[in-house]
């Protein structure tokens, strides 16, 4: 194969992959390969194609490539199960987004619920007030898990109104989703002090006397 040959050729391929087949006419062929090309340069590199084989139903005067055929039904088999495929991955992204990981149906707690506040010491409501897939657990939830896991009472309750009056976010401003992991981490530290049965706030520590020793009487 010439070099002229061999660009008429691929001129022709690209033709071919685009409409699907080119014509059989060596004058359209040659005005299709362009460039002045011959009439007897279209007659040789026709050669390289075949005709249909469903010619004899209307498609004569045409000519198509098996291999590029061939290579277009597999491109076009790829894309469709790539396009099945990112369907059925779509599809279970928003199952996943709908569905919790318990099986249950997303809870879609009504506005009134989403705006009421949050429980405090003084309210007897152990409801957990849910925004936008957050809990924010009230002063009973926080005191009931803590008595689950150990966690001095004290404690808790400290946690809880710190975390209420930070709208509930911790050291890196990022939102608490899961607050009894927080209050778990809280009652390991807890541990690794001593576990202090009440604040050091309130405790009394005993004065240093001149002599360094403690004093028992002088506070």
């Amino acid at each position: 194969m010439t070099l002229e040959e061999e660009g008429a050729y691929i001129r022709l391929l690209s033709y071919c992959w685009q409409h699907g087949s080119i014509p059989a006419d060596p004058v359209k062929l040659a005005r299709l390969i362009g460039k002045g090309a011959s009439t007897t340069l279209a007659q040789e590199v026709a050669t390289m194609f075949q005709p249909p084989l469903d010619s004899g139903s209307g498609t004569g005067g045409v000519l198509v490539h098996d291999k590029l055929d061939a290579l277009k039904r597999e491109r076009e088999t790829f894309l469709e199960k790539s396009r099945q495929g990112g369907l059925v991955s779509a599809e279970m992204r928003r199952k996943s987004k709908q569905t919790p990981s318990n099986g249950q149906p997303p809870l879609e707690p009504p506005l009134a619920s989403r705006l009421e506040p949050k429980g405090n010491s003084s309210s007897s409501s152990t409801s957990i007030v849910v925004e936008r897939g957050r809990e924010w657990p009230t002063l009973e939830d926080v005191l009931a898990y803590a008595d689950r896991i150990g966690l001095a009472a004290w404690k808790a309750k400290d946690w809880f109104e710190e975390h209420e009056g930070s709208g509930w976010i911790d050291w890196n401003h990022r939102p608490i989703q899961k607050w009894q992991s927080v209050l778990n981490r809280v009652k390991t530290k807890w541990v690794a002090d001593g576990s202090p049965m009440q604040p050091a706030y309130g405790k009394q520590q005993p004065k240093k006397t001149n002599d360094g020793k403690d004093s028992k009487y002088d506070w």
